[in-house]
Parts: C-alpha cells; sequence; structure tokens
C-alpha cells in the first residue's frame, strides 16, 4: 500500500514570501494602484493568481484580476531574467524530512499555487526535483482548496485518501485536504497562523519535523463526501482498465486467428489508455462546489 505525502511548496518547502511580495507591489504599481500590505500579500501565498488578486483586491472586475495575475507573472519573469530574485531557500530541516520520509517508503507530492515553470526552477534550483513522483500545479488544476490538484496527485501517485496527508502552511491547504478527505498536516513555520490551521482542520507541527503523523479531525460535510466519490470513481476507472487488460491479453493468447488477436491487442491498448489518461483527465476537469 502506497503512502503518500503532498507538501505545498511556498511557505512549507521554501520560503519565497520576498519575492512574491516584490512582484506583487510591482504588478499593483503598473497598474497605478497601491500596492496592498506585505502582510496581506503573503496571506494570499497558495492560492492561484487570478483567485489571489480576487482577495487582495475584492471591489474589482474580473478583467483587472486576470490583468493583475498576468503583470505579476510579468515582473516574476523579469526578475528571473535581471537576476534580482532573491534566494528561496529551504526552510530549516526540510531537506532531512524529504530524505527521512522518502527511506522510510513513503511517495512525495507536491501541490501548489506555483506554475509548472516556477515550481520547476525551485526544485532544480535545491536539487530535489528527483524525491517527488507527483507535481501538481496552478497551470493545470483550479485554485486551492478544490480538490482537483490533490485528487490528481493520489491518482497519479496510485495511492489512496486513507493513505495520504497534505502538509502545508496555510488555510488553503488544510480545506483542500478536507474537502479530498486526506489528513491534514499544518506547519506552524509559514504564512497563516497556527490557530487558522488547526480551525481549518489541521493538525500542527511547529519544528521542522513536517512528517504526516499529526492530524486533525473533523465532520466530513457535503462537498467532502463528494470529493470522496470522486476518488472512489477515479479507482473505479482504474480497476476496470486493469480488468480490461487482463482480458486482451488472455484474448491474444487464446486466439488462433488474426482477428481476435487484433481484437485483444485493441483491448489492451484500450485499457492502457484508460488507466493513464482517464483519472488524470478526470482530476483536472472536476471542481468543487465551492470553486
Amino acid at each position: 500500500m502506497i503512502r503518500l505525502a503532498v507538501f505545498d511548496c511556498d511557505g512549507t518547502l521554501v520560503d519565497s514570501q520576498a519575492n512574491i511580495c516584490v512582484a506583487c507591489e510591482r504588478a499593483f504599481e503598473g497598474a497605478r494602484l497601491t500596492p496592498p500590505p506585505r502582510a496581506d500579500i503573503r496571506r494570499i501565498v497558495g492560492l492561484s493568481l487570478v483567485e489571489a488578486m480576487q482577495v487582495l483586491l475584492p471591489e474589482a472586475d474580473d478583467a483587472l484580476h486576470r490583468s493583475l495575475a498576468t503583470d505579476y507573472k510579468n515582473a516574476f519573469h523579469a526578475m528571473r531574467a535581471s537576476g534580482e530574485l532573491a534566494d528561496e531557500p529551504l526552510f530549516e530541516g526540510i531537506a532531512e524530512v524529504l530524505g527521512t520520509l522518502a527511506n522510510d517508503g513513503w511517495a512525495l507530492g507536491v501541490a501548489t499555487g506555483k506554475s509548472d515553470r516556477g515550481l520547476a526552477h525551485i526544485l532544480t534550483a535545491h536539487g530535489i526535483t528527483e524525491r517527488f513522483v507527483t507535481l501538481q500545479t496552478a497551470d493545470r488544476h483550479p485554485s486551492k482548496p478544490d480538490p482537483a490538484m490533490l485528487l490528481a496527485a493520489i491518482a497519479e501517485a496510485d495511492a489512496r485518501v486513507e493513505t495520504t496527508a497534505m502538509i502545508g502552511d496555510t488555510s488553503f491547504d488544510m480545506a483542500m485536504a478536507r474537502a479530498a478527505g486526506v489528513r491534514a498536516v499544518g506547519v506552524a513555520w509559514g504564512y497563516h497562523d497556527v490557530h487558522e490551521l488547526s480551525d481549518a482542520g489541521g493538525g500542527c507541527r511547529r519544528d521542522g519535523g513536517a512528517g504526516p503523523a499529526a492530524h486533525g479531525g473533523y465532520t466530513m460535510t457535503d462537498a467532502d463526501k463528494l470529493a470522496q466519490r470522486r476518488w472512489f470513481v477515479l479507482v473505479a476507472v482504474r480497476l476496470a482498465g486493469v480488468a480490461g487488460a487482463l482480458l486482451g491479453l488472455i484474448l491474444i493468447a487464446r486466439a488462433h486467428d488474426l482477428g481476435p488477436k487484433i481484437l485483444g491487442t485493441a483491448i489492451v491498448l484500450s485499457a492502457m489508455a484508460m488507466i493513464a489518461i482517464v483519472p488524470r483527465s478526470l482530476a483536472h476537469r472536476w471542481r468543487s462546489p465551492d470553486a
């Protein structure tokens, strides 16, 4: 049975607040708007960009939110190209935690509001890309706390809800974990207060030991139950694919004529496609009622 530990990135694995704040400030300044206080900017870390702008500027319309999100991306890319990006260090003890979990047999993943490019840059810079078997970002999923990226991570890693833990520093991470029906572990060194994490259903770790042992209990909502039903659908699809592949192989083995062999091969190929593609496609397309 696969045990999966899925980590948030900003505020959990790495301390990236300086670059995030500067890029956000430049986006607002470019739109001739007064930048929000850095304390407010830190609170939206973890959300996808459009959703983050909605929180920071709730009175604005959708067009401005999207324009600010684009300006943020451009500012960040410009900072990277010019060498202005500040160091984004791993939090103390994280490298050791990842190594310990891997040695103990845990599969590791990331679920983040960053882009694919941004996440790849961070993981490569710290030499930890190979630690992770699944990487889920805002490029392919709706914003946290929608459980889509966490469900996709579970499906890609061949894990199960009951053996998965989501480790993060914000209430968005804890809410996403609850929506997916997995264990929620909050870390106290990030960008949301410990009490917020506890209220959102996370058991909190104050030291660098971000292992998935602690968790908070909660009462499942209708949205949580829906997310669990979706996970069962993902499992059922994969099991159906395995059954189809076995049927095709049996048909090929017992066939004496070319026709049944071609049919068996087609069944095997279709089943393999079902196993590889359909669960990820469903996880990507589904949205929670609160999204």
